[in-house]
């Protein structure tokens, strides 16, 4: 780390190359070739290129995990930590509510949850061109170097002679209209528009699968002519957001 006001150099964590999940000098990387901040300066995201591995740093502790993937495995597999597979990770950014890390590796561009270390496939497949398309339907030759916008909608990445735009619509609530409900006007990537689900009479039955917590059940369970605030989206979790049910 470099203190900006003094210009004092320091390492945070590793020392020669291998790897292990330690604190500071006796945590080991190979090939840390893409490092990001969350937006509240209290994680470090490092893209383990050669151990195949995306790693967490706590700044305060400097405690090295292993966020996900599996050691010197390549994939592209999407699942949770270790079931997550990565060839090649190298890019890395973190979301601006510090929830999600966007990781490229090879021919996609990746999504991991810091909370549930669920990681998801947010565009490219497992050939080498440069196909435009939703989700795995994109290709990409070379996907690793990106920037993410700072509204976190969209990443711009260079692929080779090409600067490429992927709209990641982090804020459509994961909004669909329960059984018995009509969609009037679909979400939007846009943090202002949100899916409009209409009922004719009384609201379908709850089903309490989800302790009543999920977007479904809050629909369900509305009163026509109110309006829901939700926490949920498509990649960052957190964002606030309102669904409004008309009768």
């Amino acid at each position: 780390s470099i203190d900006l006001a003094t210009g004092a150099t320091s390492v945070l964590a590793g020392s020669v190359s291998g790897f292990l999940d330690d604190v500071g000098g006796a945590a080991k990387f190979n090939s840390p070739v893409g490092i990001a901040i969350t937006p509240d300066g209290t994680r470090l995201v490092v893209a383990d290129k050669q151990n195949q591995l995306v790693r967490m740093i706590v700044i305060a502790t400097a405690n090295v995990t292993s966020l996900a993937g599996l050691f010197q495995s390549s994939g592209a597999t999407d699942g949770v930590g270790g079931a997550a597979r990565f060839n090649a990770p190298t890019g890395a950014a973190i979301t601006p509510d510090s929830n999600t890390a966007i990781i490229g590796a090879n021919y996609h561009l990746r999504a991991i949850d810091l909370t549930s270390m669920m990681v998801t496939t947010i565009a490219g497949g497992t050939q080498s061109s440069q196909t435009d398309g939703t989700g795995a339907l994109a290709q990409f030759k070379v996907a690793p170097m990106f920037a993410l916008a700072p509204s976190g909608l969209f990443i711009l990445t260079a692929d080779e002679l090409k600067i490429r735009k992927v709209d990641i619509c982090p804020v459509k609530c994961n909004a669909t209209c329960a059984t018995g409900y009509v969609e009037i006007q679909p979400a939007t990537c846009n943090p202002d528009a949100f899916p409009t689900c209409s009922s004719s009479g009384t609201p379908a039955p709850v089903q309490t699968t989800g302790g009543g917590n999920t977007l479904l059940e809050k629909v369900q369970s509305a009163v026509s002519g109110s309006t829901i605030q939700l926490s949920e989206s498509l990649y960052t979790g957190n964002q606030s957001c309102a669904l409004a049910v008309t009768g």
